[in-house]
């Protein structure tokens, strides 16, 4: 974290799966304990926003993915309302093509970019049919 005398913003993305939502929000709660003066701004579907209610300083975004923020032209409405926040960085929680494509218009802007690596590629490696590779799974929160 910055010691500079400006707000640090972060965008964190975590659209779908109700019980990885409910974990970034326990996240959130310690790390706004640990870093009171980071603002965070949490994008995710609308029923998510009861999670983050009771955190300070987190405000919540809601994505309409079906409707106002669908397809690539969606996807720039959202990114411009985001950008609004004026961000120092994005934590991209969901690693999907819809996330990308946002964190895209943010580097594209100069805005860091961090992403959870899930571990796709290590799960294909141990469910593939043949030469299976065996190993212990990452955790990733």
């Amino acid at each position: 974290m910055n010691n500079n005398t400006h707000t640090e913003k972060i965008i964190v993305l975590r659209f779908s799966s109700m019980g990885d939502v409910a974990i970034v929000a326990s996240f959130l709660k310690e790390f706004r304990e640990k870093y009171p003066s980071v603002k965070t701004i949490m994008v995710s579907k609308p029923p998510f926003q009861a999670f983050f209610q009771d955190i300070s300083d987190v405000t919540f975004h809601p994505l309409k993915a079906g409707k106002e923020h669908k397809g690539i032209f969606g996807l720039f409405k959202l990114y411009k309302e985001l950008k609004q926040y004026k961000p120092s960085a994005i934590a991209d929680l969901h690693d999907s093509l819809r996330s990308h494509i946002i964190c895209s218009f943010f580097r594209l802007s100069g805005i860091k970019i961090q992403r959870l690596d899930k571990g796709r590629k290590e799960k294909k490696e141990l469910t593939r049919p043949v030469n299976k590779i065996l190993r212990q799974a990452q955790t990733y929160y």
